[in-house]
């Protein structure tokens, strides 16, 4: 990971650790930047200070390699980086960057449904999608693509019919699990926001409006 700053001669990197659903809470609805990472759900916590050149008045970058701070990077991550004087009209904020580390690779093919009320013969339709299994969940390893049998597929929509408002949040509606393919089907339902998949220790999200 990359990164450029101004005028700084150090920055400070809070590394959240957060569970699966709470990364997919987090990048539904992005805390406010003004938010300190104390107050973010973290598993774990560590904290480092990143020194940069004395030069001023021209772009610094800097790297960050989760590696180098964590002895098992698998997981999920919100990077919060931070100075005193970083500020937006006097109050402090954060820059953030919402990461996921993981070896399972994760294809997604689903029925595009959107319960609206502007939607006609709404019953009909769910009448018709809902009699068999259309959603396909195809889960891989990373680098080798063999097929990752028994793991879990759970699956997540929408609470409100305005997915583009305010209202992000989201709840279980659903779950499979993959076959010795690595292929697991689920009845398709409306307003899908997301799918965990779990195997082990290891995880992955596919969420279709923060994965393009």
């Amino acid at each position: 990971l990359a990164y450029g700053v101004d005028n700084l001669e150090y920055v400070n990197l809070h590394i959240c650790e957060v569970s699966a659903e709470t990364m997919l809470r987090y990048v539904e609805d992005r805390p406010d930047a003004k938010t300190p990472p104390s107050s973010l759900d973290c598993k774990s916590v560590t904290e480092k200070r990143i020194d940069l050149p004395k030069k001023y008045w021209s772009r610094v970058y800097f790297q960050v390699n989760l590696a180098e701070y964590l002895d098992d990077p698998i997981g999920h991550y919100v990077l919060s980086f931070s100075h005193p004087n970083y500020r937006v009209k006097g109050e402090q904020v954060f820059e953030r960057t919402y990461i996921t580390v993981t070896q399972l690779a994760v294809q997604e093919k689903k029925v595009q449904w959107y319960d609206s009320s502007y939607q006609a013969n709404k019953e009909v339709v769910r009448d018709a999608l809902e009699k068999t299994q259309r959603n396909l969940y195809w889960v891989t390893q990373f680098g080798s693509l063999d097929p990752v049998a028994d793991a879990s597929v759970n699956i997540y929509k929408y609470t409100s019919q305005d997915r583009y408002g305010t209202n992000r949040s989201v709840e279980l509606v659903g779950n499979a699990r993959t076959g010795s393919d690595g292929v697991a089907l689920a009845v398709a339902s409306p307003n899908l926001a997301a799918a965990i998949i779990k195997k082990g220790t290891d995880s992955a999200i596919v969420a279709e409006d923060v994965d393009r």
